[in-house]
């Protein structure tokens, strides 16, 4: 234990003996800046899109209709969650179904899904997986949604984002991965579903 004591007493005595030095001859050591943080990768700029499609649709009471969750200009793809957000008085989603094949099939790698939440918030996503170390490129479309419209009124499809996003909503945010599972920086697209109402034309009776 002495011995630790008299090597810590020696070198702030020869610390103390630099900085008098320095105080004298009118210089005080310098440190090195900081190495500029390298940007971040992929960079926004390039980052990909993940939309609904169309982006606003025009339907009657009482249809069916379909949307397209859809992906563009993206690298390296291996996986995406998104929860959707919707009036359920005003729509109520039939059915979520995929193309065929997959979007992120891909080099050998296969395409799994867990079963799509059809509640109040919409929930949909996809993984895949294989040896191959590299996803999907590019644009596609990676599910189709079916909604039936109930009532008359307008409403907004938007995506749950997280604390950086537009706004916080406690649900799963939407995600976009590579095969490892690193989260990617991407941009999203809501969607404006209008439901107007069905007329019926009643044709008087003529007598003549």
């Amino acid at each position: 234990m002495k011995r630790y004591v008299s090597l810590l007493v020696a070198i702030a005595s020869s610390l103390l003996l630099m900085l008098a030095a320095n105080v004298l001859a009118g210089t005080w050591p310098t440190t090195a800046a900081p190495a500029p943080a390298s940007p971040a990768s992929p960079s926004l700029l390039s980052a990909p899109l993940l939309s609904l499609q169309p982006s606003a649709i025009r339907v009657r009471q009482g249809d069916l209709f379909t949307l397209s969750l859809v992906i563009s200009n993206v690298t390296n793809l291996g996986a995406y969650q998104a929860t959707v957000h919707y009036s359920s008085t005003l729509m109520h989603p039939v059915t979520v179904t995929h193309p065929s094949p997959s979007f992120l099939t891909v080099s050998g790698r296969t395409a799994g899904r867990p079963p799509p939440d059809l509640g109040p918030y919409l929930t949909v996503g996809e993984y895949s997986t294989g040896s191959a170390t590299s996803g999907r490129n590019g644009s596609g479309t990676l599910a189709y949604i079916q909604f039936w419209a109930l009532a008359p009124g307008v409403s907004a499809l938007s995506f749950s984002r997280d604390s950086l996003g537009q706004y916080w909503l406690p649900f799963f945010a939407a995600e976009v991965a590579d095969p490892f599972g690193n989260r990617m920086p991407h941009f999203l697209q809501d969607a404006t579903v209008t439901v107007v109402p069905t007329y019926r034309l009643y044709l008087p009776l003529i007598r003549r």
